[in-house]
This record gives C-alpha cells, structure tokens and sequence, in this order.
C-alpha cells in the first residue's frame, strides 16, 4: 500500500530478473501501518519469495531484501495439475504469501480464465489439517529411520523384488524421466495410474474442434473437470465467431441426466445411457427400434451432418464397437491426442499381483484408492498383502491409515514439477512458499528412492529441461511465461484403461449413473470448505450430495426432496436423500462420488453418501439396480428455492439476429443519468455465452476475502457470495429448458439501497459506482430490503475469527476482511480499479481500455463477463451496451443498473425473442 492507503500496481517477477530498486523511504506524512509491519519482522512465510528468486529459504528480515516493494505485488507463473492435466495459473505474491489465483493469460490452454477447483487451491495451501510429520505405524518416526528402511529395501529390489509406485494420472516429463531411472536401476519396478474420476483412462485431449454444430452422445465436454477450461474457450470462440457471420453453432446433446453441455444444447434428448447405443446405431443408419423423441433427435442429428462443418462427440456409456464409428460420421475430427501419461503397469495387473503377495514394496503418492475403490474391490486388504506399503499424501486420508510408513508431501505450490496443459504446451510449475515443515516432494521421494542423494527438486526439474530448452535463458523464459516453447512429447496411441469396463445388459429397475461431483471431484477436494460451499451448478446444493432422480419417478415413488431412500445396486445398498431433478431420464438415479469420506476431509468429513460402495470393476459409472424408500427425511440445503421465471423473461432469448423490445429502457424516472466522474464504469453478462461453471463466483470469493459460513447458516440463507449464479427451468418438467444468470451486484444509478439507508452507509461515487462504508453501517438491513435483487448479504456473526475458514496470510490485503454486523456485496473490484487509477496517473495517461479486469471476468472461461467505461465508444463493454441483444434485468423498475445483459441466442426463440424454449 502506499502512504495514502490505495494499492500500487502488480508487477510480474520471475526468477533471475534484475531486482528493482530499493523501495522508497515513508512520505512526510508517515507510513501505513501496513508499510510498517512490512518494514518490520516478518514470519516465515514472508520471506525471500517476492524477491528475485523463488524461495530457498524462509527466515524473517529486519531490513528488507534488495528488490522487496512493500506492499507491492508480485506475479509468477506455474501450474496446478488434475487429474493429469496442469492448469496454467497466474499467482499473486505478497511479502511471500500466495494470496490470489487466476489463469495465465499468456498460455494457449486457458487465455487467462480457470476453473473453480483451480481457484480455490490456493486455499488448501493453508489448510491447517495438513500432514507435517513423517509417520510409521501410526507414531512419529525420524527420517534416518526412513532412510534406513530404504536402504534395506534397495537391495530387495536390485536383486529383483517388485516395486511398485502407485499415482494419480501425470503428464510430467520429469516424473516419466523419474519412473525411467528406477526401471534402470531396479528390473522390476513399475508405475500404475489410479485415476479414479476417469475409469477409462484420463484424458488425452479436448474434445472440441470450434465445429459449427456438434451432436454429443453422453459426452460432456463444457462440464467440470480438468478439460473445462480449454473445452469452454473453444466452444466460447466458436460461437462468437459464428454469431459475427451472422449464423450460429447448434449442440444437439443425448444423455441420462442433464450437464452443463446439455444445459447448453439447442436440442436436448433426455435418454437411458442404456440407450445411447440404439440412437448412435439409428445415426449411422443401422437398424433399431427408436421411440418418436428419440427418432426426433435422430433426424435433427443427421440434418447438422447434412449441412457440413459438423462433430461427433461418442461418450464412455457407448459400446466401444460404436465410438469410432460414430465419432467418424462428422466431417470435423477430434483434435489429435496431445498428452502424454507415459507408459504404466495396468491397474488390473497390479490388483493380481497384490493379491498374489508378489509385492515387496508398494508407494502410493498422490492416489487414495481405500477411499476411491470400486465397491466390490476390498484396497485396504489388497495393499495389506504388500511387503512394505509407503503412503505419500498431503493429508492423512483413508489409503494412510493401512499404510506402513505416511510420509507428508508438500503442496504443489511448494515444490517444482512440471506438466502438460490441455493443450499439450508442457508447463514448468514452480513454488510459490517455502514449506512450514520438513516435507517430501514427490520428485524428491522418487529421487530418494533411486538412491540419489538429497532430494532436491528443482535440480531434478532442471535436468528434464537444461537441454530442451538450450540452458538458463531459455530455463528463465519458460518458468517466466509459465509455458514451454516446445513440442510436446508424443501421445500414446491407445487409451489407457484404468479398469477394464465391460458391457452387460440391464435388469434392473433403475438405471444408476454414478459421475465425479462438481464440487468435490472424486474427493479430492473435500477439505476445501470453499468447494464445499460453492453451489452445484445444477442443483444449488451445498455441502452434501443427494440421489437426483426424475419428477415422474418421484411421483410413482411418493417421494419429495430430502426423502430417505434405499438404493440397491451393483455391490452394495446406500441410503440417501432425493432432490427431484428437472430433465433427468425416467427410469434413471443420478449419484456423484467425492463424499462420504471418513479421514482426511476436515470439515467434509462424514458428510453425504459414498456412492463408491456401489460401484463394480467391470463398469464403476453405469450400474442397475432398485429404489425404495427408506423411511424419515433429511436436509437438503440449497441456495436457491425457485426454479420457474414465471413469464418475468429475467433470461431472456431472441432469434440469431434478433433483437430484444426494450432492452434498455430503464422506465420512467424523474432522475437524469447519472454522469458526474471521468469514467462510467459498467459491466455486461453475455448469457449466450455463459455456462454456469461458477469460475466467477470462486474467483470473488478469492478476491474478496469473502466468508464461508458453514452448512447450518446456508439453510438459513445467510450465504455470503457477492456474485451467485441463478439456475432457471423454463417448460415442462420432463425436459426443460436450463438458462442461467450470474447476479452481481446491478451497481444502479438510482439506487433503491442508497435511498433507504438511514446512515448514508451506502453511498455513490463520481464513476458510478456503489460503494459501502463499512465503519458507518449499523446493521438495519435496510438496504437488504429495499434492493430488488437481493445482492445484499449481512454479516451475522464474526467469522474470520469465530471460524477462521480463510487463514489471515492468504487473505487480499488490498480488501477489507469484514466484521460482524455490517452490509456487504460485490464492488466491482473497486481495489483494481484504484490501482490501474493510480498506475494511470503516475504515467500522465487515461486508463486504456481493457486494463482493468475484475475477478470474475477474469476468471470465465467464456469471457461472458465484460468489464469497462462505458462512455468510451471504444471498449468492448461500450459495445456491447449497442448490441441489439442488451438488456436490463427488472428494467421496470427504473433503477438503471450499470450491470445489464446480453440476450441468449437460440433458433428456437420465437420471433421478438422474449421467451425461451
């Protein structure tokens, strides 16, 4: 900060860079606080990382480093992997603390946005239930003590013993180099992938090729994941490019349950994943009986392939005879296979030779197959078989339990690693903080096991790269702009199974798909109470899962939401709650692993089902099995109660080329706009593009340091969120279509809010915006209740301290952490705005277009979201305020919000575009 308290401008350091000047000595007037303590004694945290050099070593300073701005921001570049793929992201460093993260805007992949589980990650770094301490058999052992029983078991395995390494799915170079070593060195060693969330293997490229129409059998591209990102931007840019030649994409989607692609799609088939093989053999012209729908979507199928510029997406409940087939009908292929998983031991082989007790030594890292196993596969007996089991973890979870030794490993933004983006562009992934303990890293551990001295894993990164990338130039380039400007290595031909699915035919009453949770993934996430109290894009519920099933089994059942039910399938019986889902397929249960977790999950604990239990080898996602009810009810919490707009039009849908009546008349109002500041700061929310991934929701919860305030308080609706993501069903119950609209706060002109405080709490700047003043409210709730759009949240209890969910040292310096009895809602990142303000005024230059963006704009993957001055004919978010499509939402109130919305594009949108569907 500087002296007068506003933010200065973030700076983007890498590692070798000159280090600026000395910081300027305090102003006349004195030094903040802030300024103060950062002058002063800082924690281990704080030390040398927003220098030069990514830290080494973490000791506190009197006299700050040769480079150290206080206050001042710094940027690197890394990456975070799931499932496989690295999500390239962009950290921002303050006195050594990662605070905030977003995409990085320089790597193809991501073009700057990110997904939730990437945002939020940053969290689990200081997450306090992390393992610190080096266990055997459940007691604190030393590390000589480890040291000494590798030593031992090198000799077994030179001598050739099995060992094995079991980890989650990698596109590392390093790793693979890694793997290859210990082969060298050892003639029976191998590596299994355990990727549970992917049963056919992880995935070896984005799906998307920017076809005009794409027809989806089971696919979901545009849903959670580690692809999500990629997938959006393409579909994102597809559309927007259509849309400016004046046509527009088509997504005809078949599938059980609805997605976000099926929330997506112009065509939508509500169908059994049983069936999914009858409609894909109808589409390539063989015979089948089909019902009326599904020859309807079968027809609408063949005209997009007719009319050309067309893709076929085949998912995994299709028979493998049909998804080459299918896929081939389309005249644009799927991209080429770009990540490489490198060569591993099958699962299946690996399960034999456990149960063989051919084992000597098995390390698991990075994997939590006791949790994440098929229902009728007993791990915790499996890997008991083995000489020695190693646990590697982050945190003690239910694999570390029937382990032998736990050894704690360090986040990924405390190490260096590297990988591949969805793209295939590898990424050097490089720490952020030095570790608050003595932890392992996974390349340190691999190296330890090789016998190759300290475990030092930078050195062990720079060796898979000194020679690529020709030595320390292009090593600081490639860490710098976070990506590698290399080919990448060649993928495997073949998919890799992960356990071989087979097909059976169903006789059961219900037909059970079982996905990864878009919350929690295969729950992986547990722990991040930031995940846990982001609503499920579908069914806004919170904290738990619940058994989705259809209105009209609902009714046959006498079932309502919360209802207990007995489900029984495949390897076991579950009980769980209902949540009648609008377009699910009659005849279908919709269930998500992640949950249900016993160890491991801090407050994620205990919460839900485990739908794992269910699950079989031959088919982990596609079950059959029967429905009953079991008796009582429990509580489902959700953020959003009504589901109908009933004829408001809040999402509105025109035509390709309509235009919206009346999309920018505010209504009658006694009030002239309101035009007193340089700048009219606005925003738009294109709904043609928005998919309701929630990337902008973590982004601002991030940003913002807003408040997670727990299951028991959600129920009572006193979520925080400063931007949520409304989820509306327009027709019938069956099939319906699914809209959806971020809400931030409308920013009006002539706000209702501002008229009703009774403390001028709520006040309007010069450029429009509407701020709060936290030190003047007194908690009527007044403003809560005059706004019409019920963006206002109310802070009833004092939660950075009574439940320190966001650790001070990752909270955004630069917004205030709220206290208990006062107003607050979005600001529009007022903080970003002051610095690109005083950055302007420091250079004698008018902000440029496009140099501020919000968080939530940053973060979308569609660039839904537009940011800027809209007096400037020029900025896009001008522009967009012109379209045809722009509207208001509640623009009968006369409010004229600074916050308005572009109009769905849909051909089946009626002439005059005020209804969907």
């Amino acid at each position: 900060m500087s002296a007068t308290g506003k933010p200065l401008p973030i700076q983007r350091r890498t590692p070798g860079e000159t280090p600026d000047a000395p910081a300027p000595e305090p102003s006349a007037t004195g030094a903040s606080r802030r300024e103060a303590l950062a002058l002063g004694s800082l924690g281990a945290m704080a030390a040398l990382s927003a220098c030069g050099d990514p830290p080494q070593s973490a000791v506190p300073y009197v006299r700050e480093p040769a480079g150290v701005t206080p206050s001042q921001a710094r940027r690197y570049a890394t990456g975070f992997m799931i499932s496989g793929v690295v999500q390239p992201v962009l950290a921002t460093v303050r006195e050594g603390r990662p605070v905030t993260l977003e995409g990085n805007p320089d790597h193809p992949a991501s073009g700057g946005a990110a997904d939730p589980f990437t945002i939020a990650s940053i969290l689990s770094l200081y997450d306090p239930g992390r393992a610190t301490a080096l266990r055997r058999e459940n007691r604190i052992a030393s590390p000589a003590d480890f040291e000494r029983m590798l030593y031992g078991a090198r000799a077994r395995w030179k001598a050739g013993a099995k060992l094995r390494i079991l980890t989650g799915a990698s596109t590392s170079p390093t790793l693979h180099r890694q793997i290859e070593q210990l082969q060298a060195a050892y003639p029976d060693a191998a590596r299994t992938e355990w990727e549970p969330a992917f049963p056919e293997g992880p995935p070896q490229a984005p799906a998307l090729a920017g076809a005009r129409s794409v027809i989806s059998l089971g696919a979901d591209p545009l849903g959670p994941g580690p692809l999500q990102t990629c997938e959006a931007r393409r579909w994102a840019q597809a559309r927007i490019a259509a849309r400016e030649a004046g046509a527009v994409t088509r997504l005809l989607v078949a599938e059980p349950e609805p997605t976000l692609t099926g929330a997506r799609s112009d065509l939508r088939l509500p169908v059994k994943a049983g069936r999914l093989d009858a409609v894909a053999a109808a589409l390539i012209g063989e015979g089948g009986e089909l019902s009326s729908i599904e020859r309807s979507f079968v027809d609408a199928a063949r005209a997009a392939l007719a009319a050309g510029d067309a893709q076929v997406l085949a998912g995994d409940a299709l028979s493998p005879a049909l998804r080459d087939r299918v896929e081939a009908l389309g005249d644009v292929a799927p991209p080429a296979p770009v990540l490489d998983y490198g060569e591993t031991l099958p699962v299946e082989t690996l399960l034999a030779e456990l149960e063989a007790g051919e084992v000597d030594t098995l390390l698991i890292a990075g994997a939590n197959p006791v949790y994440a196993a098929p229902g009728d596969l007993d791990m915790a007996a499996l890997i008991g078989r083995a000489g020695t089991v190693i646990a590697a973890g982050f945190e003690r979870d239910e694999t570390s339990l029937f382990a032998d030794w736990f050894a704690p490993l360090a986040h990924p933004y405390e190490s260096w690693s590297d990988g591949q983006a969805a793209d295939g562009t590898p990424v050097i992934c490089q720490p952020l903080a030095r570790p608050g303990a003595d932890l392992f890293t996974l390349h340190g551990l691999l190296a330890r096991l090789a016998a190759q001295g300290p475990a030092d894993d930078l050195a062990i990164v720079r060796e898979t790269w000194d020679a690529p990338l020709g030595g320390q130039a292009g090593w600081l380039k490639a860490v710098h702009d976070g990506a590698v400007p290399v080919s990448a290595p060649p993928a495997p031909a073949l998919r890799i199974r992960n356990i071989a699915a087979e097909t059976r035919e169903e006789d059961g009453e219900f037909e059970i798909v079982v996905t990864p949770d878009p919350s929690v993934w295969d729950g992986r996430f547990s722990a991040n109470i930031w995940l846990q109290e982001l609503p499920k894009p579908l069914t806004k519920t919170v904290w738990r899962n619940a058994a989705r099933i259809s209105p009209a089994d609902a009714a046959r059942l006498e079932l309502q939401d919360g209802d207990m039910v007995e489900i029984t399938a495949g390897a076991g019986t579950l009980s769980a709650p209902v949540s009648i889902q609008p377009g699910l397929a009659a005849g279908v249960i919709g269930l998500t692993v992640g949950y249900g977790r016993k160890h491991g999950a801090g407050h994620g604990e205990g919460r839900g089902y485990d739908a794992w239990r269910l699950t079989e080898r031959g088919r982990p996602f596609r079950l059959s099995g029967s429905v009953r009810p079991g008796g009582g009810q429990a509580r489902i919490v959700t953020t959003q109660h009504h589901h109908a707009m009933d004829g408001h039009h809040f999402v509105r849908t025109v035509p390709p080329g309509g235009k919206v009546d009346h999309g920018l008349d505010h209504g009658s109002s006694l009030y002239p706009r309101w035009t007193d500041g340089d700048q009219e700061w606005a925003m738009t929310i294109d709904l043609d593009l928005c998919i309701g991934c929630n990337a902008c929701m973590t982004a601002c919860q991030s940003e913002n340091n807003v408040s997670v305030v727990g299951e028991d308080e959600v129920a009572k609706g006193r979520e925080m969120h400063w931007i949520r993501v409304d989820r509306y069903y327009e027709g019938a119950d069956e099939n319906p279509d699914i809209v959806f609209q971020p809400v931030p706060c409308m920013h009006c002109e002539q706000a209702p809010c501002e008229m009703g405080c009774p403390v001028n709490a709520t006040v309007h700047s010069p450029d429009g915006l509407n701020l709060q003043v936290y030190n003047r409210c007194i908690g009527t709730r007044t403003c809560q209740a005059y706004c019409p759009y019920k963006v206002r949240r109310f802070n009833f209890h004092d939660w950075p301290d009574r439940e320190p969910s966001d650790p001070e040292p990752r909270r955004n310096p630069e917004v205030t952490v709220r206290a208990r009895g006062v107003m607050e809602k979005c600001t529009y990142c007022v903080q970003r705005i002051q610095a690109a303000d005083i950055a302007a005024r420091r250079e004698d230059r008018a902000i440029e277009p496009g140099e501020i963006e919000t968080a939530c704009q940053a973060a979308c993957p569609t660039s839904a979201i537009v940011f800027g001055d809209q007096s400037a004919p020029e900025t896009e978010v001008a522009k967009n305020k012109a379209d045809a499509r722009a509207y208001d939402l509640l623009a009968e109130l006369g409010v004229r919000p600074r916050t308005s919305y572009l109009a769905r594009v849909s051909p089946r949108a009626e002439d005059g575009g005020e209804g969907h569907g």
